[in-house]
């Protein structure tokens, strides 16, 4: 259970730590055949110690967009579950609630042990929805760039599932403060936001 719980935990972070990198990545060619490795050796304070997660599979929504968020952020996923000798599984999803569940149940039946999820089931209000459904079959599941906030119902969902794991999301309104303060300072009088939809909270 430790195993599954810090597999999780790295990997969320990994999607909220690469959100913002620019960097180039290419796409997975082919999403149907999982990436496996049987451990890795590296050095621990002198001796070689030998990192073996087990069999273990990670299931992750396959955002599909190779752009400056998208790729990299996939990029260092897989190149951490390959570290780890952990399997990945990629789950393409329709968008929409109905999407993001079918999405949700197919990983389990899948055998995935675990989930990763970036902010859909919140944009597509569907964290109660997925929190039982993981509950019901034992696996853990986390979400990355999802902020939940106490009294929305989501909050509650999440805490009251007894397979939710954690959720990440970056420091938004500094980020915002910081932006719009330099394009402030650059002279700019009329300012537009692109991006999420309203009442999406971390978008918000």
């Amino acid at each position: 259970m430790k195993k599954a719980l810090t597999i999780l935990l790295v990997f969320s972070m990994v999607f909220s730590m690469v959100a913002c990198s620019g960097q180039n990545a290419k796409p997975i060619e082919n999403t149907e055949k999982p990436t496996t490795n049987d451990g890795v050796s590296e050095e621990v304070g002198g001796p070689t110690a030998e990192v073996k997660m087990g069999d273990y599979k990670l299931g992750m929504l396959d955002l599909g967009a190779w752009n400056a968020v998208n790729g990299p952020m996939m990029d260092q996923a897989i190149k951490a579950c390959e570290a780890l000798g952990v399997e990945v599984y990629l789950q393409a999803y329709e968008r929409g609630a109905e999407g993001v569940i079918a999405a949700v149940q197919n990983m389990i039946a899948a055998g995935c042990d675990g989930l990763v999820l970036p902010n859909m089931p919140l944009l597509f209000g569907c964290i109660p929805q997925i929190a039982e459904i993981c509950d019901d079959a034992g696996v853990l599941w986390s979400m990355a760039w999802t902020k939940v906030e106490e009294g929305d119902g989501n909050y509650e969902a999440c805490m009251n599932s007894e397979t939710f794991v954690c959720t990440f999301y970056e420091d938004d309104e500094y980020g915002a403060y910081v932006g719009a303060s330099k394009l402030g300072d650059m002279g700019c009088k009329n300012i537009c936001e692109i991006g999420m939809v309203s009442g999406n909270a971390t978008g918000d």
